[in-house]
């Protein structure tokens, strides 16, 4: 079986509004060819950890490479978010996945230590598709 991709970095929404550090998973469901995405922050004013579970809906007509993840329950009709996969490994052991809008950024791979050499070329894909990734932090 697959290991989930999770992330190896990610990068805070700016300015970091007391966030220390954020991190991403995303796990096929069974039903309904979605997904399972749980996002996870450290809050830097408690130390606390909080956790919010979202479905993504693979948007028709992109191959699934575009994401519509909702936080709310599905009656809340506007209340989704996109995410993008800008980039994934042909072997499917990472993927770059954003926002269009350029908040948000995360690095996801299946194995908790990815490797050097696979973070930079990632981080150089992002890099050309105009992302900044000097705030990308490392959260295995």
């Amino acid at each position: 079986m697959l290991q989930p991709l999770r992330t190896g970095l990610t990068l805070r929404p700016v300015p970091p509004v007391g966030i220390i550090e954020s991190q991403c998973q995303i796990f096929p469901l069974r039903k309904y060819g979605k997904l399972a995405v749980i996002n996870t922050c450290t809050l830097e004013d408690t130390g606390k950890t909080k956790r919010a579970k979202g479905v993504a809906t693979p948007v028709e007509g992109t191959n699934n490479s575009k994401l519509k993840v909702k936080f709310a329950p599905e009656w809340v009709p506007f209340a989704s978010g996109d995410y993008w996969i800008l980039h994934l490994e042909p072997d499917y052991s990472a993927a770059l996945v954003g926002s269009p809008d350029g908040k948000y950024l995360w690095i996801l791979a299946r194995n908790k230590t990815p490797g050097d050499a696979l973070l930079e070329k990632i981080k150089l894909r992002a890099e050309e598709l105009g992302y900044e990734t000097e705030p990308l932090l490392f959260a295995g």
